[in-house]
């Protein structure tokens, strides 16, 4: 190499994953032992970048997700995740109920207001991965196939999102709730 200090073979150090490695290093002529420590590095992509689930409140809804590890560690999928799930219009409908109010009473207004933004939480959205559970190595790519399990509470026609967070990703997860009458879906 032209640098003043070329390493030797810590690249294949590096794609065996995290550790410590111990390489020479060249520098004007001269070699010194050096220990090289990589620290872990998680990275996961998704594709589609987000879930998409479309169902009745108290129902089930069903998507796949392709996730890759690209990351130097081995990163575990869980079974079951719990996400909490918000109304899309929650905290504007929040404001906008508030600024109608009545009242200037500050120490009302802000009860009204906070009381909004909690009406707009949705519960907690159950995940269980159907298929693809368990360990993914590095430089591995699998399909998750998973379930939903959509709380009660969530309104017709309502959107909500929330975040399921998977080692080094976030993905956002929106949910779509159909318009129920008598039980069934219309």
């Amino acid at each position: 190499m032209s640098s003043c200090c070329a390493p030797r073979r810590p690249t294949e150090a590096v794609r065996r994953g995290f550790g410590t490695y111990h390489a020479t290093l060249e520098a004007a002529g001269h070699e010194h032992p050096i220990t090289v420590q990589v620290t872990p590095a998680p990275l996961l992509s998704a594709e589609p970048a987000g879930l998409r689930f479309t169902g009745p409140a108290g129902g089930e809804a069903t998507s796949h997700l392709a996730l890759v590890n690209r990351g130097n560690t081995v990163v575990t999928v869980p079974a079951h995740a719990m996400i909490g799930l918000y109304d899309d219009d929650g905290i504007e409908m929040a404001f906008a109920d508030t600024y109608r109010q009545p009242q200037d009473d500050p120490a009302k207004l802000v009860g009204h207001l906070l009381q909004r933004l909690r009406e707009g939480h949705g519960g907690m959205l159950r995940l269980d991965v159907v298929d693809g559970a368990g360990e993914l190595a590095q430089g591995a790519a699998r399909v998750l196939s998973l379930r939903a399990r959509l709380p009660e509470q969530l309104q017709a026609r309502h959107g909500y999102h929330g975040v399921w967070t998977l080692d080094s990703l976030n993905c956002l997860v929106e949910i779509s709730v159909d318009r129920q009458r008598g039980g069934a879906v219309q």
